[in-house]
């Protein structure tokens, strides 16, 4: 993240404010938030101490780790993960991101992509585009405002801003300075055709007194498109660049409002919308759109300023600040979801990027309740100059790129700019939910979505369905030393509630706790299994129970009387302690949650150092569940 961005967003919202005589004048957003805000308070809790989307799957697709460089490709131990998309296509998920050695903006900056076929179990990570090195020992800053493009004609694009640093010590990729877009086909089979610019950048460092570079200067390094010989890869390029919306996400990089390029003379602006506020100006960034219900476009960018269009994007009205929402510097997703509704998907402070949240909408126009996508703070493993905390940078499948078949809202984000996570948000989003549990798992596809389970689940800590001798179970292991694995259920809110589970440890390397908590994630029940014991965490410390066994199967019962402030444990059917006061002050129960870890909640800022041991090998252990029941 820029270090110019709180700076720009004063200076943004200040020329705005200049820019009309009277107050009734000042730009009006075309959308608005109208349920409660997040305090900061709130933040003390990594999910704002808001309720969970439930049935969100959370699953992290690309884990940081220095030691996975390789000689064939050192660039699986870069450290600086950011901007990610996402299409579905082929019957594929695909995924890119920038990848860089350590830091943001660093030199090389390349484009990495993965695929998966569900969306749970992602192949080995690709470059797609590969830094371009413009001068002996130095190399291009890979820079995305958008990616996936399927075109008419089926053509499946990819594309990649090939940026350079802007001047002095601020390795600025996304002001004008760079050699080009470039775009590449992505063929049935997996395979990627060639490379091309889509777009050069003539303008580039010329207000420096450098040269510019065009399609004569850069086809040392790639041809134009216009020079492929595939007729169809052409027209698909051709159709991406006369899409007004779409090429409007390039503004940010790009900055150059001439459509130009061999082939191209249409003569109007190139860019919808020109920001002119400042140099490196926050309105104008990360834009995202959708159609509302009226058909009207919205679009969204940075710092929460929305515009409207009546034209189908060939121009926007004035950004506005968006009433109810903060104006933070990462970025904002809106789309229209499968059951008709439209959803808004954002870090809902400026103070902090956590949680990620999602708000819904009846027409696209006003949102209202609010809840966790992403409610987890790992933090950072390595230490990174403009060290965020946090789930952000939000993408999801832009209209046309795709329709998964299981009509959930599925997200790309980075955690902390570090690692790559998806979030799959069945459709209708909701916080609550009616009637019992009970759950076997035994109708659930083995490695694959968890019905009705919010999943947290790390690539060295995943929670999935296995089969375990015959009978499906819910698996949560953990050879992670930097994260757990976190299963959550979220069931109808009672003042009295019986749950019962069975679970057994299989590798008892780790630590296993079961909670229950309120609508805010206040922990009422505290239990864990840790060395063999069964151990209840209430306001006098830690108190083991009973021993458990590994490999050996243990149902454990719980009887909760919010009334009284107390619950009864049992295991195996026998009652081994009753009245046990609630560890903290809880408001009615409504969730269960499974981890291999304690309770963490948000803890310190992102460090500037690196974590000793981050990459250290630790023995995976493993919990498994069957049979949950609330009633």
């Amino acid at each position: 993240m820029s270090r110019l961005d709180f700076a720009s967003l004063l200076l943004a919202a200040a020329v705005l404010a200049a820019s009309v005589a009277r107050a009734d004048e000042l730009p009006k957003s075309p959308i608005q938030y109208v349920g409660p805000a997040i305090a900061d308070s709130d933040l003390a809790a990594p999910d704002a101490r808001l309720r969970p989307a439930v049935g969100t799957q959370l699953i992290q697709v690309f884990r940081a780790d220095r030691k996975a460089a390789t000689k064939e490709n050192p660039w699986l131990g870069f450290t600086y993960s950011h901007q990610g998309f996402i299409a579905y296509w082929g019957g594929r998920f695909w995924v890119d991101w920038l990848i860089a050695p350590v830091h943001e903006h660093d030199d090389p900056t390349h484009t990495a992509l993965i695929s998966s076929s569900d969306g749970f179990n992602w192949d080995a990570p690709r470059l797609v585009f590969p830094a371009i090195e413009y001068k002996p020992g130095q190399f291009t800053i890979s820079h995305m405002r958008a990616s996936f493009y399927v075109a008419p004609n089926g053509k499946f694009l990819v594309t990649s801003f090939q940026g350079m640093p802007t001047r002095g010590d601020l390795r600025m990729p996304n002001q004008g300075y760079g050699i080009g877009r470039l775009v590449r086909e992505i063929k049935e089979d997996g395979s990627f055709g060639p490379i091309y610019f889509i777009r050069n950048m003539p303008n580039s460092n010329s207000h420096d007194g450098g040269p510019g570079y065009d399609e004569q200067r850069n086809k040392k390094w790639y041809p134009y498109f216009l020079d492929s010989p595939d007729e169809a890869f052409r027209a698909a390029c051709t159709s991406m660049l006369d899409n007004h919306a779409y090429r409007q996400q390039w503004w940010e990089e790009d900055r150059y409002n001439v459509d130009h390029g061999r082939g191209r003379s249409n003569t109007e602006p190139f860019f919808p919308i020109n920001f002119r506020f400042s140099p490196d100006v926050t309105v104008g960034k990360a834009f995202s759109y959708w159609t509302a219900k009226d058909g009207r476009m919205i679009g969204i960018w940075k710092t929460a300023h929305a515009s409207e269009s009546t034209d189908g994007g060939k121009t926007f009205s004035t950004p506005a600040p968006v009433p109810g929402i903060e104006p933070n510097t990462s970025k904002y997703w809106g789309q229209q979801t499968s059951d008709g509704r439209w959803a808004l998907v954002y870090n809902p402070k400026k103070s902090e990027r956590f949680p990620l949240t999602v708000a819904t909408s009846d027409d696209g126009l006003t949102f209202d309740n609010l809840l966790a996508v992403h409610g987890e703070v790992a933090g950072r493993k390595y230490g990174f100059k403009f060290a965020s905390r946090g789930p952000n940078y939000v993408r999801g499948i832009l209209p046309g790129n795709g329709n998964p078949p299981d009509g959930a809202m599925w997200l790309i984000y980075d955690d902390a700019a570090e690692d790559m996570w998806v979030a799959s948000v069945p459709v209708p989003i909701t916080g609550t939910v009616q009637g019992p549990v009970k759950e076997d798992f035994e109708s659930m596809t083995p490695g694959g979505a968890i019905t009705g389970w919010n999943i947290y689940s790390p690539m060295r800590a995943p929670v999935k369905v296995r089969d375990d001798g015959g009978n499906k179970v819910l698996s949560l292991s953990d050879g992670e030393v930097f994260d757990y694995a976190k299963a959550t259920r979220v069931f109808a809110t009672a003042p009295n509630v019986k749950i019962s589970y069975r679970v057994k440890v299989v590798k008892p390397s780790g630590r296993f706790d079961v909670e229950v908590e309120d609508r805010h994630g206040e922990r009422m029940v505290q239990l864990s299994i840790e060395n063999g014991e069964l151990v209840v965490i209430g306001k006098e410390g830690r108190k083991p129970v009973g021993k458990v066994s590994a490999n050996q199967w243990k149902t454990i019962g719980l009887e909760i009387d919010h009334p009284k402030s107390t619950y009864a444990l049992s295991v195996d059917g026998k009652v081994i302690a009753a009245e046990i006061p609630f560890a903290d002050p809880a408001g009615e129960p409504e969730r269960l949650t499974f981890r291999t870890g304690g309770y963490r909640g948000v803890g310190a800022k992102a460090a500037k150092t690196d974590s000793p041991d981050i990459d250290k090998k630790i023995p995976t252990a493993e919990f498994v569940v069957d049979d949950v029941t609330v009633q």
